[in-house]
């Protein structure tokens, strides 16, 4: 697979390579990923957000980790996915819904990049950033749409966290300092690390 490729050339690198685990035993019913979307759904997310700070706590062991007991867990009906436009099909179906039972301190900041004029989505999703005062760490996430479920868990884990929906830039990296630099993107989409470059 492309995955297997790519694992097997950053073995020849120093590059960190993230391997999302899968197990989706407790979440047997809805499981990971939407019925009608190609994206996972909360619990898939949930998922790899566990995997991403399993990983960075190797060696920084003081970065937090939410357990699934922190959360309350409910099956809602919802919206109609991308999968089911394609078809041109009206299915509603029921997924899985993550409340904290704790006191959330993440806290939404406002943007401070201009988007793009090549963004090709709505603009409003192009930059995403949270404080919270009660962590340390500063994450910068490039992603994909995957980040829409994913990002809103990592932000309990980091003081500081910004997501790009896109390509890594080098400018904001300089810009922002962070102790983390994730960039996150889905199987199918491997192909465009051949073009992707940090000079600019």
């Amino acid at each position: 697979t492309k995955a297997q490729h790519l694992k097997k050339a950053l073995k020849q690198t120093e590059v960190p390579f993230i391997e999302i685990h899968e197990d989706t035993r407790q979440f047997s019913g809805s499981g990971i990923y939407y019925k009608s979307d190609s994206h996972w759904n909360q619990a898939g997310a949930f998922l790899a957000y566990r995997s991403i700070i399993e990983y960075i706590r190797k060696d920084f062991p003081d970065v937090s980790m939410l357990s699934i007991n922190d959360f309350d867990i409910d099956t809602v009906p919802g919206k109609i996915r991308d999968l089911a436009r394609i078809l041109q099909m009206e299915i509603t179906e029921y997924t899985y819904i993550f409340r904290p039972k704790f006191e959330v301190s993440a806290v939404e900041q406002t943007k401070r990049y201009n988007v793009p004029e090549t963004f090709p989505f709505d603009k409003r999703y192009y930059e995403t950033r949270f404080f919270n005062p009660k962590e340390k760490y500063k994450l910068l996430v490039f992603g994909d749409s995957f980040m829409v479920n994913l990002f809103p868990f990592l932000v309990h884990s980091f003081g500081e966290s910004i997501c790009i929906r896109g390509r890594m830039d080098n400018g904001i990296i300089a810009n922002e300092h962070p102790d983390f630099v994730i960039f996150e993107t889905v199987e199918r989409d491997i192909d465009k690390l051949l073009t992707m470059s940090l000079k600019n």
